[in-house]
Protein backbone atom coordinates (compact mmCIF):
# COMPACT_ATOMS: atom_id res chain seq x y z
CA UNK A 1 0.00 0.00 0.00
CA UNK A 2 1.46 3.51 -0.84
CA UNK A 3 1.41 5.12 2.31
CA UNK A 4 1.12 8.89 0.53
CA UNK A 5 -2.63 7.31 -0.64
CA UNK A 6 -3.60 7.51 3.15
CA UNK A 7 -3.29 11.26 2.64
CA UNK A 8 -5.26 12.14 -0.39
CA UNK A 9 -8.56 13.95 -0.04
CA UNK A 10 -11.44 13.12 -1.63
CA UNK A 11 -14.89 15.04 -1.80
CA UNK A 12 -16.30 13.26 1.24
CA UNK A 13 -13.57 14.44 3.81
CA UNK A 14 -14.18 17.94 2.21
CA UNK A 15 -17.19 17.77 2.76
CA UNK A 16 -17.31 16.21 6.62
CA UNK A 17 -14.74 19.21 7.07
CA UNK A 18 -16.85 21.92 5.68
CA UNK A 19 -19.48 20.51 8.27
CA UNK A 20 -17.17 20.46 11.04
CA UNK A 21 -15.81 24.02 10.48
CA UNK A 22 -19.32 25.26 10.82
CA UNK A 23 -20.52 23.24 13.69
CA UNK A 24 -17.71 24.26 15.87
CA UNK A 25 -15.96 27.39 14.44
CA UNK A 26 -12.64 26.02 13.63
CA UNK A 27 -10.55 26.08 10.75
CA UNK A 28 -8.28 23.25 9.20
CA UNK A 29 -6.19 22.88 6.60
CA UNK A 30 -7.21 19.89 4.46
CA UNK A 31 -3.70 19.89 2.45
CA UNK A 32 -1.43 20.07 5.84
CA UNK A 33 -4.08 18.06 7.88
CA UNK A 34 -3.29 20.83 10.31
CA UNK A 35 -5.82 22.54 13.24
CA UNK A 36 -6.13 26.33 13.44
CA UNK A 37 -7.44 26.12 16.80
CA UNK A 38 -9.78 28.97 18.26
CA UNK A 39 -7.59 32.38 18.30
CA UNK A 40 -6.95 32.98 21.87
CA UNK A 41 -9.13 36.10 22.15
CA UNK A 42 -11.45 33.74 21.46
CA UNK A 43 -14.67 34.54 23.87
CA UNK A 44 -16.75 31.40 22.96
CA UNK A 45 -17.87 29.16 25.80
CA UNK A 46 -16.65 25.92 26.57
CA UNK A 47 -19.37 24.14 25.08
CA UNK A 48 -18.01 24.78 21.78
CA UNK A 49 -14.59 23.39 22.16
CA UNK A 50 -14.88 20.55 19.57
CA UNK A 51 -14.74 17.17 21.66
CA UNK A 52 -13.00 14.62 19.61
CA UNK A 53 -10.65 16.18 16.69
CA UNK A 54 -8.10 14.30 14.58
CA UNK A 55 -4.49 14.58 14.84
CA UNK A 56 -2.41 14.10 11.52
CA UNK A 57 1.08 14.93 12.66
CA UNK A 58 3.53 15.78 15.57
CA UNK A 59 6.33 18.64 15.86
CA UNK A 60 9.00 17.32 17.36
CA UNK A 61 12.72 18.16 17.66
CA UNK A 62 12.56 20.61 15.07
CA UNK A 63 10.44 18.57 12.23
CA UNK A 64 7.04 16.98 11.72
CA UNK A 65 6.42 13.74 11.62
CA UNK A 66 2.92 12.47 9.93
CA UNK A 67 0.90 9.80 11.66
CA UNK A 68 0.27 6.86 9.89
CA UNK A 69 -3.37 7.23 10.79
CA UNK A 70 -5.38 9.95 12.65
CA UNK A 71 -5.62 9.51 16.01
CA UNK A 72 -8.54 10.85 18.21
CA UNK A 73 -7.88 13.65 20.42
CA UNK A 74 -10.38 14.06 23.50
CA UNK A 75 -10.29 17.90 24.12
CA UNK A 76 -11.42 18.71 27.51
CA UNK A 77 -11.00 21.75 29.98
CA UNK A 78 -11.24 22.24 33.95
CA UNK A 79 -10.85 25.31 35.91
CA UNK A 80 -7.66 27.00 33.56
CA UNK A 81 -6.34 24.44 31.76
CA UNK A 82 -7.10 22.31 28.76
CA UNK A 83 -6.77 18.37 28.47
CA UNK A 84 -5.99 16.96 24.98
CA UNK A 85 -6.31 12.85 25.57
CA UNK A 86 -5.69 9.55 23.94
CA UNK A 87 -7.02 6.57 25.50
CA UNK A 88 -5.59 4.06 22.90
CA UNK A 89 -2.05 5.61 23.74
CA UNK A 90 -2.74 6.07 27.54
CA UNK A 91 -1.68 9.77 27.35
CA UNK A 92 -2.81 12.79 27.68
CA UNK A 93 -1.20 16.84 27.30
CA UNK A 94 -2.14 19.52 29.23
CA UNK A 95 -2.33 23.47 28.53
CA UNK A 96 -3.51 26.81 28.98
CA UNK A 97 -4.92 26.67 25.93
CA UNK A 98 -5.84 24.26 23.52
CA UNK A 99 -2.37 24.51 21.29
CA UNK A 100 -0.68 23.76 24.18
CA UNK A 101 -2.34 20.54 25.51
CA UNK A 102 -2.18 19.36 21.50
CA UNK A 103 1.42 19.70 21.53
CA UNK A 104 2.33 18.57 25.04
CA UNK A 105 0.27 15.94 23.78
CA UNK A 106 2.55 15.87 20.42
CA UNK A 107 5.76 15.49 22.34
CA UNK A 108 4.59 12.40 24.64
CA UNK A 109 3.86 10.46 21.54
CA UNK A 110 7.22 11.61 20.36
CA UNK A 111 8.85 10.31 23.61
CA UNK A 112 7.44 6.66 23.65
CA UNK A 113 7.60 6.60 19.65
CA UNK A 114 10.82 6.25 20.39
CA UNK A 115 11.27 4.78 23.17
CA UNK A 116 8.99 1.77 21.94
CA UNK A 117 10.89 1.53 18.96
CA UNK A 118 14.14 1.18 20.53
CA UNK A 119 12.41 -2.10 22.94
CA UNK A 120 13.15 -5.38 21.86
CA UNK A 121 10.28 -7.10 21.51
CA UNK A 122 11.86 -9.77 24.34
CA UNK A 123 11.70 -6.90 26.04
CA UNK A 124 7.51 -6.37 26.54
CA UNK A 125 4.77 -8.45 27.81
CA UNK A 126 0.60 -7.58 28.29
CA UNK A 127 0.10 -4.01 27.02
CA UNK A 128 3.72 -2.91 26.61
CA UNK A 129 3.38 -5.46 23.43
CA UNK A 130 0.48 -3.76 22.47
CA UNK A 131 1.82 0.00 22.61
CA UNK A 132 5.16 -1.41 20.88
CA UNK A 133 3.68 -2.68 17.77
CA UNK A 134 0.93 0.85 17.99
CA UNK A 135 4.44 2.49 17.85
CA UNK A 136 6.49 0.45 15.62
CA UNK A 137 4.52 1.97 12.50
CA UNK A 138 2.61 5.26 14.55
CA UNK A 139 4.83 7.89 13.21
CA UNK A 140 6.28 8.77 9.36
CA UNK A 141 9.69 11.00 9.68
CA UNK A 142 9.51 13.68 7.26
CA UNK A 143 12.32 14.67 4.99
Amino acid sequence: MNISSIFEIDQETKRIHKDISKLYGFERSLDKREITIFPEEHTRQDREIPIVAPLWAVWAEGKWYKLSLPIQVHISKEGDLYFAENEALLLYGMGESIREAVEDLGQDIFYFWEYYRNLSWDDVIGDGRRLKEIYERLLIEQQ
